[in-house]
């Protein structure tokens, strides 16, 4: 079965943040974090001038592991998708996966640059 599409937008600043494109309370700041399942499908938006590479990482956001994204060229998306998986979770996904679960991602060219995936099942 098919899982569920998301969105994140990699917006400008100084570092750039990563904003999940989802309904929030115009009252409220919008989450950095994703909440998805395991399976739904996340693809990156880039909404600035530098290209952006991400790879999981590790809870501290370092020590790049695998890549999730071909890199994203300014004001373009990304080429490829990510489906989440628990055995993305950083530092190792438990051998009986007990959800919530952290998939901890950052910009292999711009340190300071990072989010998270919180997958609930």
């Amino acid at each position: 079965m098919a899982g569920q599409q998301w969105c994140i937008n990699i917006n400008p600043g100084s570092p750039n943040t990563f904003v999940p494109d989802v309904y929030h309370d115009p009252d409220t700041e919008p989450s950095e974090s994703l909440v998805a399942s395991t399976g739904d499908v996340v693809s990156w938006s880039n909404q600035t001038e530098e290209p952006h590479d991400l790879s999981i990482t590790d809870a501290n956001f370092e020590n790049p592991g695998a890549s999730i994204t071909k890199a994203i060229e300014p004001w373009k998306p990304s080429l490829n998708a990510y489906v989440t998986a628990t055995a993305d979770a950083s530092p190792t996904p438990p051998a009986t996966v007990e959800f919530p679960v952290t998939i901890y991602y950052a910009c292999t060219v711009h340190p300071g640059e990072h989010g998270t995936i919180e997958l609930i099942a």
